[in-house]
């Protein structure tokens, strides 16, 4: 498809290793600003998953990219049977690749595409790559060895290669991070604290900080009654090295209040073992439901008393379903391994909330996120 450009037009190549229906924070960075861009007039081409909602229309092409889609919902005597070639497989890959087998087959799957589009990459006055995953980022790298790119590179960097501590990886990322992101014009952070996971960037002034970017929707505040038993939420994942909630579960269980504790989860392995070890423990006092569209999610969140965000026990990554939390109007009470306190959680369980996180949705309008990209060229 042929797409004309009028003059004052600005034309993007935009490169997502997730997208819409994902459920997950750089899918929903990706697919919210490109659908934002469109809407300024821009004109957006999208590489993406093949199982992207993205339609080629006037304003720009999708082109699909083929992407490994892992089973949802496997029992936990599923992940047993699996064994322990996939785990080492798995732990092999993200310790020599720095990521799994799913994103290191899709960055490949990228290249090929970005070359067979290559007679078209002078057109387009803005390239940005959206990480994570990495692989993305050094696809475009490597296709860039092989064929001039005369365009604005931005690298939109979510989390940090070598310098996210949820896993062991070979020394070698460290560098193959540096050579690939040195390439790009600009590197994008979501908050100033992320600069100090790339340190030589800092010193190079490339690093620009541009907060996660969401459609703001409108709750009405008369959706929330007190609930008849203190009602609270997490909606998200959880990782067994950088955010890993066992001792708040452990603190629950040893609680005779009544309370209810519901998780909306994603479908990851070690999310799905943690939550079902503690459900044979507090019993119908933690409930487990899937994960919901956006929309649906907030209007949810804004029934409960209060909602719980885990942060990272790293101070340069923060979960962006805060975004979400701020959007609901109810108290946030966010806390980490090292910043638990008891005292502040009974509080919120009888209905006090001095002590909750206090955030404005308005910083995150994608209308503002999407002129600060534009206004980055």
């Amino acid at each position: 498809m042929t797409i004309r450009k009028e003059a004052n037009d600005l034309r993007w190549l935009v490169l997502a290793g997730w997208y819409a229906p994902e459920k997950n924070p750089r899918a929903f960075r990706a697919t919210e600003l490109v659908r934002e861009l469109k809407r300024n007039g821009d004109l957006v081409d999208v590489f993406a998953p093949d199982d992207a909602k993205e339609a080629s229309d006037a304003r720009g092409v999708t082109y699909k990219v083929r992407a490994i889609h892992p089973k949802q919902g496997g029992s936990a005597a599923q992940e047993r049977e699996a064994g322990y070639a996939k785990k080492t497989i798995r732990f092999l890959f993200y310790f020599f690749f720095g990521d799994g087998p799913r994103n290191v087959l899709y960055g490949w799957n990228l290249f090929w595409a970005l070359f067979k589009h290559r007679k078209h990459i002078g057109s387009y006055d803005t390239a940005l790559a959206i990480s994570y995953p990495f692989f993305v980022l050094l696809a475009f790298r490597i296709f860039g060895l092989l064929h001039r790119v005369p365009v604005v590179r931005m690298a939109d960097c979510g989390d940090p290669l070598y310098h996210n501590p949820a896993f062991p990886k070979a020394f070698y990322l460290k560098y193959v991070e540096e050579w690939v992101l040195n390439w790009y014009n600009y590197i994008i952070v979501p908050m100033t604290e992320a600069k100090g996971a790339y340190p030589g960037l800092f010193r190079k002034g490339k690093l620009r900080v541009i907060p996660q970017g969401v459609r703001l929707i409108p709750i009405d505040e008369s959706l929330y009654k007190p609930c008849a038993i203190p009602t609270f939420c997490y909606a998200g994942i959880f990782y067994q090295s950088i955010r890993n909630p066992d001792y708040f579960f452990d603190f629950l269980a040893k609680q005779t209040e009544a309370f209810r504790f519901i998780v909306y989860a994603l479908p990851d392995p070690f999310t799905r073992k943690l939550l079902a070890r503690y459900q044979s423990v507090l019993g119908d006092r933690l409930e487990v439901r899937a994960p919901l569209e956006r929309e649906e999610l907030i209007a949810v969140l804004a029934r409960m008393d209060f909602v719980v965000n885990f942060n990272n026990d790293n101070s340069t990554q923060r979960p962006s379903k805060l975004i979400d939390y701020a959007m609901s109007k109810r108290p946030i009470l966010s806390f980490n391994r090292k910043t638990f306190s008891e005292k502040n959680f009974m509080d919120f369980l009888h209905g006090h909330y001095q002590a909750g996180e206090h955030i404005d949705p308005a910083i995150y309008d994608i209308r503002h996120i999407a002129r600060q990209f534009k206004e980055m060229r």
